[in-house]
């Protein structure tokens, strides 16, 4: 049988048919008319933290017996930022796959997009890649306290653009006067786009403002981020009130205002009484404290009235930029009627 040439892309029936003598039998058979081609492929995301690598890998695979070389063109997405580090080719030789790898590297966090187009033949197609660049950030929050007390910052780290991997913390050289004990937890494990926290406590023995320069590097690449945290400590005091102060109308009831000194406090402590309702009670209350020393100094309120009823009285202390409060309930209740038991002439 002369041989059947199609060039026409297409599936075709062909009927073949074997005779023996006088006898025959007939077969058909499907035959598939395929140009020489290829698919191409990357596995993505290829992640990896800021200055280190990531890795896809390209496959290239024959269909049609294609064999040949591919040519690769790398087009990355913003153009600047990250390297792709891509193949330029691939000889395919059978009709395996053949397979090489994309090693993008970046000190630039973000997401970038990476087409790898393959052209063999008179074949063209392209496969696509995402990359993040992870990188992470980090605040601290800034605590106050009376001077010869341990206050604590909190360190919050984020991961940002997939980042992923632990963070090491560090926070020296300490300014002079202020003490601090180890970070509660370094190094910090983040998961992408996760959080994770840590906790640094100081304490200083006089009065002041102390600036901790806090940094955090990465175990994994080059990210590296600092922030700082201010201790304040600063003399302050606190305000009490005993409560209730209940008496009978006409008469007075008290309550003991105390103001107790912390941190080396000493100075005037103004008192400013308001009552709620605003009518119907006086509280006559000291218009001010003074302490002089360490120990607590205390002044009485004499709430008066002749209107029975409930009351709320709001003690307000303030000394410079300190402002604390105290208060107490007086209940007023009213006088008993007298009685006559008996009247005797």
């Amino acid at each position: 049988m002369a041989p059947i040439k199609c060039t026409a892309l297409n599936t075709y029936t062909v009927r073949v048919t074997g005779t023996v003598g006088t006898a025959s039998r007939a077969v058909n058979v499907a035959a598939t008319v395929a140009i020489p081609d290829f698919t191409i492929s990357a596995t993505s995301p290829a992640d990896f933290n800021t200055g280190a690598t990531g890795s896809s890998t390209i496959t290239v695979t024959p269909a049609g017996g294609f064999t040949g070389t591919v040519t690769l063109n790398t087009v990355v997405s913003p153009s600047t930022g990250l390297a792709a580090n891509c193949p330029t080719s691939l000889a395919v030789t059978g009709s395996s796959p053949v397979t090489g790898a994309c090693t993008p590297s970046s000190s630039t966090p973000g997401t970038y997009g990476i087409s790898i187009t393959g052209t063999g033949g008179s074949q063209t197609h392209t496969a696509a890649a995402t990359v993040h660049v992870g990188d992470f950030s980090i605040s601290a929050s800034s605590p106050s306290g009376i001077p010869g007390s341990s206050i604590s910052s909190t360190i919050t780290l984020t991961s940002t653009f997939n980042f992923v991997g632990s963070v090491a913390l560090s926070d020296t050289p300490l300014p002079s006067g202020l003490t601090c004990n180890a970070f509660t937890v370094t190094p910090v494990s983040l998961a992408a786009n996760g959080t994770g926290t840590s906790g640094l406590s100081c304490s200083s023995p006089t009065a002041g403002s102390f600036i901790v320069n806090i940094n955090g590097a990465a175990a994994t690449g080059t990210a590296s981020q600092s922030t700082s945290a201010t201790f304040n400590f600063a003399a302050d005091f606190s305000i009490s009130a005993t409560s209730p102060a209940d008496f009978i109308a006409g008469g007075t009831g008290s309550s003991t205002i105390t103001i107790t000194p912390a941190g080396g406090f000493t100075g005037t402590v103004a008192l400013t009484a308001t009552v709620s309702p605003s009518t119907g009670l006086l509280a006559n209350c000291p218009t001010s404290l003074a302490v002089t020393g360490s120990s607590a100094v205390t002044g009485t309120c004499a709430p008066s009235s002749s209107t029975p009823g409930t009351y709320s009285v709001t003690i307000t202390a303030t000394s410079g930029s300190l402002v604390h409060t105290a208060s107490f309930v007086s209940h007023v209740s009213a006088a008993p009627t007298p009685t006559i038991s008996s009247v005797t002439i």
